[in-house]
């Protein structure tokens, strides 16, 4: 399954869609050199250099030469890149296509030796990575590349119309009222041939539950309340707002309504506090957004990153739902939070799903779920930013729980097939170590973590304190660099004041680099691989590179079919969730 955000909920509508059928071809160069140092390659690592045309890579390793390009690239366009034939033999080099759109990623790798890679676009790109890479250095030396080309494919055509409806079921957390549109509702179009603004639509009345809004243009924030009183009906119909052309709000802030669905846009703002926050709503939809604190991170020095815009927040509501979404350049990723002064399982049951996100760019934690009723499944965090030693006191996880206040005990969370590597880019500044998915304060019950990756350099890969009738299984963590002296362990372990052992807590079929398990912790068929083995026992572990596959090779002395992630890298994530 192949999702387009921002179109893919517009044809999800519409009672009649476009069938494209082929009708001419535009070629264009992107590249096409004999001078490979006018191209602007990237190329990383010890002993990796370039001068001109002529390239040295180290003995050993998988290194790439890369470029980055930017463009305005359809779905069903396509991209070929080409070397001379015989220097792509000779060298044993592999090309190497990269695409990437909002909230969507799809790499092409070619064979080695072969000198031509086509890959078609599946959906919009918006960024290209092209180059080629050599595996198994210690065979070849220097070498020099005589031409390089990339061309752009473009299909003109025509459009047939044909009857049906596409869409795609946007899931929500079990038991929640499931998405449905009505087949006959008010449609109003929201451009910039309208005077009145988004916020005064819902205000005066003239947007009404059942509605679907095109957004069409930029807006300020959208703030709707209990003052919107016809939104305020559990048994209403659904309001969809679709974001078009690039349609942006600052800020989204919700409290009280219910039966929203958001899709399509673009959510962005530099300044502190969420971006999207809502409190006591029921049945609220956020899927296909691109949520963001800003474009220019790259300037961001360490204050700025602390004092950024966060992402979602959904606060002691019901029924939320964030599917995916691209959040980047943030301080915290996603939230679902309750904290009251009566926290009976009722008001801490949230029934949130976080399905399915691409998080990058964060200088806090990723996703927190704090609460009862709470999934988090197939998502992917990169790149950790600002640390202790840039004066961020906040201790950065991946995704971390805690029960507050003390006595609150938080059930049936569900943290499962997702994956985290801390940093992908070596060359960059404020790298953070940040923790894997940790539950230090509090109880949480009936609890599963499961077929989870965590790559990063700290201790705790996996940590829980003081559970009770959960599992922990089918994960991987390792340390990204082993010059750290960390392991990543996973841990079962008592609370903090040591008064309370966990409870029917089994750990099983895991791949860590340690484990620390309390002796009531049940632990069984899990491996541990030393910091300083994992080259030689897993697929690929390229700190220099910041490139891993951490799967236990087939030939390792560890290796058993059952153990780990099968989500070892992100490819193989970013394959698993756009299927």
């Amino acid at each position: 399954m192949t999702f387009y955000p921002g179109k893919l909920s517009a044809i999800a509508v519409l009672s009649t869609i476009s069938m494209m059928t082929f009708a001419d071809y535009v070629d264009t160069d992107l590249i096409h050199t004999s001078n490979m140092s006018d191209v602007g390659f990237s190329l990383y690592g010890d002993g990796a250099t370039l001068s001109g045309s002529t390239y040295q890579f180290p003995s050993s390793g998988h290194y790439c030469s890369v470029k980055i390009l930017k463009g305005d690239f359809k779905a069903g366009e396509v991209v070929t890149i080409r070397l001379n034939e015989e220097e792509a033999q000779d060298n044993g080099l592999a090309l190497r296509l990269l695409t990437w759109g909002i909230g969507q990623y799809k790499g092409y790798g070619g064979r080695i030796g072969q000198a031509e890679l086509i890959g078609a676009l599946p959906f919009d790109v918006s960024t290209i990575s092209v180059g080629f890479c050599r595996y198994h250095n210690s065979e070849f030396g220097s070498f020099d590349l005589s031409e390089f080309s990339v061309q752009h494919t473009k299909e003109v055509v025509k459009a047939e119309s044909i009857e049906g409806e596409h869409t795609e079921q946007i899931p929500v957390y079990p038991s929640c009222r499931e998405y449905a549109r009505e087949e006959d509702g008010q449609v109003v179009i929201v451009d910039d041939s309208e005077p009145r603004s988004l916020q005064e639509l819902f205000t005066d009345g003239t947007i009404q539950p059942g509605a679907t809004v095109y957004l069409r243009r930029y807006e300020a924030t959208l703030s709707l309340h209990s003052g919107h009183k016809n939104f305020l009906d559990e048994n209403s119909p659904w309001v969809t707002i679709i974001g078009e052309n690039n349609a942006t709000i600052e800020s989204i802030k919700l409290s009280g309504v219910k039966n929203i669905r958001f899709t399509g846009l673009n959510i962005t703002q530099e300044k502190s506090g969420y971006l999207v926050s809502t409190y006591g709503t029921e049945n609220i939809i956020f899927d296909h957004n691109h949520i963001s604190g800003g474009d220019d991170f790259d300037s961001w020095d360490a204050q700025k990153w602390q004092q950024i815009a966060s992402g979602m927040m959904f606060r002691r509501g019901k029924c939320s739902t964030a599917y995916r979404n691209e959040l980047e350049n943030l301080r915290m990723g996603i939230q679902a939070y309750v904290r009251d002064n009566d926290m009976n399982p009722e008001v801490q049951s949230l029934k949130a799903l976080v399905k399915h996100n691409l998080i990058k760019n964060i200088s806090g934690d990723f996703m927190r779920p704090v609460g009862s009723d709470i999934t988090i499944d197939g998502n992917i965090g990169l790149d950790h930013y600002v640390s202790i030693s840039d004066g961020d006191s906040n201790h950065d996880d991946f995704i971390q729980g805690f029960a507050y206040p003390l006595g609150t005990e938080f059930n049936n969370v569900r943290i499962t097939n997702n994956f985290y590597q801390s940093s992908t880019d070596i060359s960059r500044p404020y790298q953070s170590e940040g923790q894997g998915v940790v539950i230090f304060d509090g109880l949480y019950t009936n609890f599963m973590i499961e077929n989870n990756t965590v790559i990063s350099d700290h201790w705790h890969g996996i940590t829980v304190y003081w559970g009770k009738d959960g599992v922990i299984k089918n994960n991987t963590v390792m340390a990204l660099d082993d010059t750290t002296g960390r392991y990543m362990w996973i841990q079962s372990e008592k609370d903090k004041s040591g008064k309370y052992n966990p409870e029917n807590v089994v750990v099983t079929n895991n791949v860590a680099n340690r484990f620390r398990l309390n002796a009531n912790t049940v632990g069984r068929d899990n491996v541990t691989v030393n910091r300083v083995e994992v080259a030689d026992h897993l697929v690929e572990f390229s700190p220099y590179e910041l490139t891993f596959d951490a799967a236990l090779k087939e030939d390792s002395l560890y290796y058993r079919e059952s153990a780990g992630s099968s989500l070892t890298s992100v490819e193989k994530s970013l394959d698993e969730i756009l299927k």
